[in-house]
């Protein structure tokens, strides 16, 4: 008699949450997620009809949930800089999640869209300004930059309040220390 699993997508998605987290989407098998989440491949080409639109599926409801967690934060009432360290720590840690499998995920055309779509919504979540918004994403995807290196010159943005500059370029000076350069 064949097993009633109530809530097979829950648990494909699970499993393919898992993998993705430790692998790329290319190096893992449906066969390999059919035994993880011990369901037949059947059972999850009825679900899911491809691993594409499996991982994108699990990959755009992590994404609703961070984002969730990012407007619960951004309401109780602090400041400016708290809630661009607060947005960029979300990127990078959602960033960072997904990273093997999207190198790219924040990128223009990338996984979510694209970026001024990202830098739009993430404006209205946090209430910083979308210029704000989009120089935290420029950086977000460079592992070589903490939020310790940009602050300065996002507090400086902060406080100048403004909305729009042009377009953000991430740059390095003689000192290694990233700096913007605004066109």
């Amino acid at each position: 008699m064949p097993k009633i699993l109530r809530n097979a997508e829950g648990t494909i998605k699970d499993a393919g949450k898992r993998l993705l987290t430790r692998k790329n989407e290319g190096q893992f098998t449906i066969t390999e997620l059919s035994e993880k989440s011990r369901i037949s491949r059947r059972t999850f080409y009825l679900r899911f009809g491809s691993k594409g639109a499996l991982v994108k599926d699990v990959v755009l409801e992590d994404w609703a949930k961070d984002k969730e967690k990012l407007k619960k934060a951004t309401v109780s009432g602090s400041s400016p800089q708290e809630r661009a360290s607060l947005l960029y720590t979300r990127l990078r840690d959602f960033g960072d999640r997904y990273s093997s499998s999207f190198p790219d995920i924040f990128a223009g055309g990338g996984l979510l869209r694209t970026s001024e779509d990202i830098a739009g919504e993430l404006s209205d979540i946090s209430g910083l300004s979308r210029f704000v918004v989009e120089v935290i994403l420029t950086f977000v995807p460079l592992p070589e930059v903490t939020y310790e290196q940009i602050e300065p010159q996002l507090r400086k943005l902060l406080s100048e309040d403004r909305e729009d500059r042009g377009t953000v370029l991430p740059s390095w000076q003689k000192t290694k220390e990233p700096s913007l350069c605004l066109l």
